[in-house]
């Protein structure tokens, strides 16, 4: 990923900039966070639900995220996240998951992340195009959604809740 993609992903995200409350990513992703969350499959029907805890710290520009997944069938599933500040509004990530690097970009009250996410998928892994939309709804609560491609075609998607534990 590069300047390209933060400029591709720039345009999208710049129609937000009015916006209010302003989205500060190392504000608002720090500290204890709980995420309620589900997937749809194309036709939007739930396919599996799921609770993160996810706690988040940030020194000098550098933020260390822990998201623990437990789904509602009883799987578990850690992702650990480092994210880097570019600049004021543009960063990138990296997690042993995610090929590559993520880039993600703000304006007004939205963030956008860009990424390839390696899936496990019948007993081996394929790669997919995430785009993960992040509304900040007020200090304490922002609405997430992801869409997740293959060739081009959304095959499935998820909505998720974060809330700030105060």
């Amino acid at each position: 990923m590069g300047s390209k993609v933060i400029l591709t992903t720039w345009q999208k995200v710049q129609i937000y900039n009015n916006n209010t409350p302003l989205f500060k990513l190392e504000e608002f992703l720090n500290g204890r966070i709980d995420i309620q969350g589900l997937f749809q499959n194309r036709a939007g029907v739930v396919t599996s639900r799921f609770h993160v805890d996810l706690n988040a710290t940030w020194d000098n520009g550098i933020g260390r995220l822990t998201e623990d997944f437990t789904f509602t069938d009883g799987k578990k599933l850690n992702r650990e996240w480092s994210l880097t500040r570019l600049s004021e509004n543009e960063y990138e990530g990296v997690a042993p998951d995610v090929i590559g690097r993520a880039s993600g970009v703000g304006a007004g009250n939205t963030f956008l992340w860009s990424y390839k996410l390696k899936l496990p998928f019948k007993n081996r892994h394929i790669s997919v195009d995430v785009e993960d939309w992040m509304y900040l709804i007020n200090s304490d609560m922002m609405i997430n959604r992801v869409y997740f491609r293959k060739f081009g075609i959304k095959f499935t998607e998820a909505t998720l809740v974060f809330s700030k534990r105060r």
